[in-house]
């Protein structure tokens, strides 16, 4: 009779595990991911068989005898022998080899390498190299055959016979590897009494969504303040109907229409209703946005327009805050693993999982496969430089893992054209005719004007005041900038500050506020804030300021003015910083802005044309050679190079709780939704959160600071990093 083989040892709160629980746990969850799977990847049959070899010997290793004595709790130390070696020798060396499974196996802790790297190793590629204080290569040669015997003997029934080593792209490796770390971690979670189960219903609603989300809009559109606003909702709903009934037979589509068209409901209209018409029914929406801020609104609107009256919203739609991905046991409850119906998350959330080669991000990346996805803002997701290589996986996830997707924008510009130079049609689920009676219609809404002369924060502050009419949006490029001005401001004029500077909760309550003030307008105010506000906010202002920072940025802030036709003389006034209080955004491109100044493009041009140029103009200054390096790494399998590369936002933030109960519960090891910190939470540079000398909770990656040193109703977190009060008080006293 064998003796007990354990997987994982004994815990705080959890007995250890034994080595056969573990590998069936695994199965059973990989299982699970296969058959919702099954139905939309590619070569279903052959990922089924390496998916299948790669579960059931991912701990091949930890039945060493050295492992053993460790995980059975004779000895306190960490595991002596790569555990991840030996399945990975056991699929290269094998009769029948499977060498996608060898590497999986390889990768499922350490996170996908350069494949460039791993094959110089020559016989030890994708194997684990002994060091001085790990063994793996030289002990699993000597072992392994003891291993498979004793695996073999434990686990009852065969492993899979590969029939080749079929060709995947960068995506279908990095999927392939998030359902190996998944059944991995989803079993160990389940073990160590951290693990949730959450099934969602195999009938998705689709249809019953589209019908109330088709009554709402309908009372949306009866609803106006004047003529050229019930022309438009007429409009509105034009478009809402054109979008909604055109369903196109193609992976990919777009949607271009101007701001303040419903974009957002037409497109999510056209997307349930061709959920409806599928065979294979998508179970899973996603939407991706650009900014943080604009979660809030869009789950808002949603748990409106889509959840049914017998459903708990916030089960049904979850929005994804933070980049933050835990590799430890205690903060991995936190972590979003796409398991909602719909799911609203960021760019940076969405394409760095795209790109990633650690585990802790890839490990909900296979739950896209099959699914619907509307990526609003489509060209402010990310910058142009990376577009090259994420096209190509946006490509891939529609022709081989049967994503539906729908790009949406108010001045869409053809990336696709850009990288590829093929000159091919991604068709458009709007009727031309609606779109240009759309974009017709917004000629005159607004002027466009700019100040050159760089201001100072007082100079800029009686600019603000003496300009247009009221409410005013303030518009700075900086998380520093907006908070140092709505300080200052403050203490002369009604100021509403919006950043990310404040959590996901203060942030919806401001949100909130704001939009009662202007269905409400009573008095003279300014919002001051930062681009968080500038796609998919329904704000309508009366003037608004914008600091100069792109063509982009500067469309979109017009969105959010005089947006209702209410005015007859609003403007949106561009300008510059000058002082200490001010800090430079690194990307902004004030040439750009003010060459459309100087020809009044921003007056005579559509959005179409003004992004266009502004496009061209930045594609002509990128490092090709850079861009054309991480397409060639991507397509080489040289992973760690492509996620190094691949940052939508080029600096390292963490997370910094602000919530003195959330705190001390995490400091004392009890479970914590993840949906509770995100919301609760703010980002820092890695180098501000030094500077400060903020405390890391527990070795979880999340850090903290006391709820009193943290301004809920001004400033946020940006009061206690840069002390702007005294700083403002120090202005007024000169």
């Amino acid at each position: 009779m064998l003796h007990k083989y354990f997987a994982r040892s004994k815990g705080p709160k959890y007995d250890s595990q034994s080595y056969v629980d573990h590998i069936l746990g695994s199965f059973d969850f990989m299982k699970q991911f296969y058959s919702e799977l099954q139905a939309y990847g590619k070569d279903v049959t052959e990922i089924k068989q390496i998916l299948y070899n790669a579960v059931l010997l991912h701990d091949l290793g930890k039945l060493d005898d050295l492992n053993q004595d460790v995980l059975s709790g004779k000895c306190k130390t960490r595991l002596p022998i790569f555990h991840e070696d030996a399945g990975a020798a056991y699929w290269l060396n094998n009769k029948h080899t499977c060498v996608v499974a060898a590497i999986l196996i390889y990768c499922h802790h350490r996170g996908l390498q350069n494949f460039s790297d791993e094959l110089a190793k020559g016989e030890c590629a994708f194997r684990c190299l002994d060091t001085d204080t790990k063994k793996g290569f030289s002990r699993t040669q000597e072992y392994i055959s003891k291993y498979t015997k004793i695996h073999s003997q434990l686990i009852k029934g065969d492993t899979i016979d590969s029939k080749g080593s079929p060709e995947f792209n960068s995506l279908d490796w990095r999927i392939l590897l998030s359902m190996l770390v998944d059944s991995d971690h989803s079993d160990s979670a389940r073990h160590c009494l951290q693990y949730t189960a959450h099934s969602l219903d195999s009938n998705p609603r689709w249809g019953e969504r589209l019908e109330k989300l088709d009554n709402i809009i309908a009372l949306k559109g009866q609803n106006a303040t004047n003529q050229n606003e019930a022309d438009r909702n007429k409009l509105r709903t034009e478009m809402y109907q054109n979008c909604r009934n055109t369903i196109l037979d193609k992976g990919i589509t777009q949607c271009e229409a101007p701001v303040g068209s419903g974009k957002t409901s037409a497109v999510l209209a056209n997307l349930l209703n061709k959920a409806c018409s599928l065979k294979n029914t998508p179970q899973k929406l996603f939407i991706v946005v650009p900014f943080t801020s604009l979660i809030e609104q869009i789950v808002v609107n949603l748990r409106e327009w889509v959840v049914l009256d017998d459903e708990d919203p916030e089960e049904v739609i979850v929005g994804h805050y933070h980049t933050a991905d835990y590799s430890s046991l205690q903060s991995k409850q936190i972590i979003s693993l796409w398991k909602a119906r719909i799911t609203v998350t960021t760019s940076v959330q969405f394409f760095e999982t795209l790109a990633a080669s650690k585990t802790s991000k890839l490990r909900k990346l296979h739950r896209l496969a099959g699914n619907l996805i509307f990526i609003d803002e489509f060209q402010s997701n990310l910058p142009l430089k990376l577009w090259p290589v994420a096209w190509k996986w946006l490509e891939h996830l529609a022709s081989d893992w049967n994503c539906h997707m729908v790009l949406s924008s108010g001045s869409m510009i053809e990336i696709w054209n850009m990288v590829d130079k093929s000159a091919y049609n991604i068709p458009s689920i709007i009727n031309p005719k609606i779109k240009d009676k759309l974009f017709s219609m917004e000629k005159g809404r607004i002027k466009y004007e700019i100040c050159r002369k760089p201001l100072s924060i007082e100079a800029l502050a009686d600019f603000v005041k003496t300009k247009g009419v009221y409410p005013k949006v303030v518009v700075f490029n900086t998380v520093q900038n907006a908070a140092v001005f709505a300080a200052y401001l403050q203490k002369n004029i009604d100021v509403v500050h919006l950043s990310t500077a404040l959590t996901p909760n203060h942030r919806k309550k401001v949100v909130e506020e704001i939009q009662q003030r202007l269905h409400k307008p009573t008095k003279e105010w300014v919002l001051v804030a930062t681009s968080c506000i500038e796609s998919g906010m329904d704000f309508s202002f009366g003037t608004g300021f914008r600091e100069v920072f792109s063509v982009a940025s500067t469309l979109q802030i017009g969105g959010r003015v005089n947006r209702n036709f209410s005015s007859v003389d609003s403007i949106l006034y561009s300008f510059v910083v000058t002082g200490n209080h001010f800090n430079k955004h690194p990307l902004a491109d004030n040439h750009g802005v003010f060459n459309c100044f100087d020809h009044d493009w921003f007056n005579i041009k559509n959005p179409y044309e003004l992004m266009k140029y502004a496009m061209n103009e930045q594609y002509n200054t990128l490092d090709k050679d850079a861009v054309n390096q991480l397409v060639r790494d991507d397509s080489t399998l040289n992973f760690r190079y492509v996620s190094d590369g691949f940052k939508v936002i080029d600096s390292s933030t963490k997370m910094v709780l602000v919530s003195d109960k959330l705190r001390h519960m995490l400091m004392s090891n009890r479970k914590v939704p993840w949906s509770l910190v995100q919301m609760n939470s703010v980002q820092l540079w890695d180098y501000k959160i030094a500077q400060l000398g903020l405390t890391e909770i527990n070795s979880s990656g999340i850090y903290y600071i006391e709820e009193d040193l943290y301004d809920k109703e001004m400033l946020g977190i940006m009061e206690y990093v840069l002390d702007i009060k005294a700083s403002v008080d120090s202005i007024l006293i000169v």
